[in-house]
């Protein structure tokens, strides 16, 4: 696991779980690269989010929009991972910089 660089915080409408923690991965995402970072893992609780990330996921609802999003900035990192991990906290999620990956 890497270290915490940033935290931020973003009020969203967001009408379920799921479009909350699929927009807080986007906003962690657009943060990380306005401060410039090149590498770098979104961990998550929410399994939709995580292999939104990993794969394109088509639909029409306005979660696949944020999914879409999520995608479109990913592709902005020379590394970029996500991965699923059961939290003790209900909406926890976590931008880091893996300790392996230097920010270069």
């Amino acid at each position: 696991m890497g270290k915490l660089l940033v935290a931020a915080v973003k009020r969203c409408e967001a009408t379920s779980p799921d479009i909350a923690e699929a927009f807080a991965a986007c906003y962690g995402l657009q943060v990380a690269r306005r401060l410039g970072y090149s590498s770098i893992r979104v961990e998550s609780d929410a399994a939709n989010v995580v292999q939104a990330t990993k794969e394109a996921c088509n639909g029409v609802a306005p979660i696949h929009l944020i999914f879409d999003d999520i995608r479109d900035v990913s592709f902005c990192f020379g590394r970029f991972s996500s991965q699923l991990r059961i939290l003790e906290l209900l909406f926890s999620r976590v931008i880091t910089l893996p300790d392996n990956l230097d920010n270069s």
